[in-house]
């Protein structure tokens, strides 16, 4: 599992947490659960800027020089490879990291990174650790990445490298491959390169690092007011965060999905049904959309529908849809408050829609204000402990339970001026009666003041 620890910020003076396929912060408003949510997100989504690097190309282009003339003879470089993939390691892809997280931590948060250090620090770190991997980046006046490792040396070990013909190359790594690619400069040599190490840090950091865009989309919050708002395809508004433009761009992304396979959303039958709706989408204008029918025979725009389908609906096409258009698995799903606008017997459905995902190979990340939701998925949990034969008795299906060893849950709260997070024990039997005792006191405390005045 990756283990995730950052120092002085935000709100946090220190905070660890071990990322799971299903991991969940809880707690009260304005603590620090979306700023944590949004900083996996941009850490996931980044993407190493490599067309913005000016130097550190020069010793790479001199061994990539050797290996295109090995490689043109019909040699093979295995040597000159593995030390192009350690120079190139070094120099430009710790530099196009490095480019591409300051520019995605201005274009989610708008601010520049050394704003989001905590008040009466200077310098803030981030730290990600997996087996060999490990990465740290520290973050003053501008963005520093001090250790980073995505274990190339392990990963040499199993590469196989090979001339087929003269001008071509073969390059092997478990499920990696580069077959027949032809090799007429260095750009060439790079782009391969390139493609080895995204496998590699994928593998390394089990997409919690670099994981790109395409795998992680965030669901943020007010997505009723966003529909409303910006997704309308027959006018251009001025979007001012990056999260709210690229949920824009999602929402069109799964409503062709969901019209070129509208069976996806079969899992999703029983949450439609309460909350009263069915789906259709059309073709229109150049884009798709979705319409809405409601248990009145009333038919709806998706931004004109009601709120609480407004909330939920990208969230169910993002846990339910296995991929995107270009062919890239949705892997990772950030979902701020899921409960949001939702009654409390829908988000048993919804329990059900997050743990399927999770049982598909997905990873959700969610903030909630919710224990209801908490109680719904603690069932599932336990539940993992009955027969497929007492499951269908009860009306669960086996992809419906959750193994608890996928589940963390974590409490975010304040202690004078700084937020902590605090590990909420989840084990075979489910949260215990103490951990939800802790739960239900930090979401729910003045309840419990009065009656211990009664």
């Amino acid at each position: 599992m990756v283990r995730f620890y950052i120092e002085n910020l935000g709100p946090f003076e220190k905070a660890e947490i071990e990322l799971k396929p299903l991991t969940i912060f809880i707690g009260r408003n304005s603590v620090g659960k979306s700023f944590l949510l949004y900083l996996l997100w941009i850490l996931a989504s980044a993407e190493p800027a490599f067309e913005d690097v000016k130097s550190g190309w020069e010793t790479f282009t001199q061994i990539g020089e050797e290996i295109l003339k090995r490689v043109a003879e019909g040699e093979t470089p295995v040597e000159e490879f593995s030390r192009a993939v350690k120079v190139f390691h070094d120099t430009v892809f710790k530099e196009a990291v490095k480019l591409g997280l300051e520019e995605r931590f201005r274009y989610v948060f708008g601010v520049e990174p050394k704003e989001l250090i905590r008040v009466g620090r200077d310098k803030a770190l981030i730290e990600f650790k997996n087996d060999c991997a490990k990465f740290r980046l520290a973050i003053g006046d501008k963005i520093e990445i001090i250790d980073f490792d995505i274990c190339v040396y392990e990963m040499l070990k199993k590469v196989r490298v090979e001339t087929p013909r003269r001008g071509y190359i073969n390059v092997q790594y478990l499920g990696y491959s580069e077959k027949g690619s032809a090799l007429s400069d260095t750009t060439d040599l790079a782009r391969i390169i390139i493609g080895l190490f995204a496998f590699q840090t994928s593998l390394a950091f089990e997409f919690s690092l670099l994981g790109t865009s395409s795998h992680s989309p965030m669901l943020p919050d007010s997505r009723a007011g966003i529909v409303r708002t910006i997704l309308r395809p027959y006018q251009r508004l001025d979007i001012p965060l990056g999260v709210d433009e690229e949920f824009r761009d999602l929402y069109f992304e799964l409503a062709e999905q969901l019209y070129k396979n509208p069976a996806v959303l079969d899992v999703a039958k029983p949450l439609l049904d309460e909350l009263g709706i069915s789906l259709e989408t059309r073709f229109e204008a150049g884009v798709y959309n979705i319409y809405i029918r409601t248990w009145s025979g009333k038919v709806h725009m998706f931004s004109m529908a009601p709120s609480g389908v407004r909330e939920i609906l990208s969230v169910v096409l993002a846990l339910t849809i296995p991929e995107t258009l270009q062919g890239f698995p949705l892997i990772n799903v950030f979902i701020e408050e899921p409960e949001a606008h939702l009654h409390p017997r829908a988000l048993k459905y919804l329990s059900r829609l997050i743990v399927r995902a999770v049982n598909s190979f997905k990873r959700v990340f969610m903030t909630t204000h919710s224990d209801d939701l908490i109680a719904y998925i603690n069932n599932l949990i336990v539940a993992s402990r009955l027969s497929d034969e007492k499951l269908v008795r009860l009306g669960y299906s086996r992809e419906e339970v959750l193994d608890p060893s996928l589940v963390s849950v974590y409490l975010v709260k304040t202690i004078g001026d700084k937020a902590v997070v605090e590990t909420i024990e989840v084990s075979e039997d489910g949260i215990s009666e103490d951990e939800f005792s802790r739960i239900a006191e930090e979401l729910l405390g003045e309840r419990g003041k009065i009656y211990a005045e009664m």
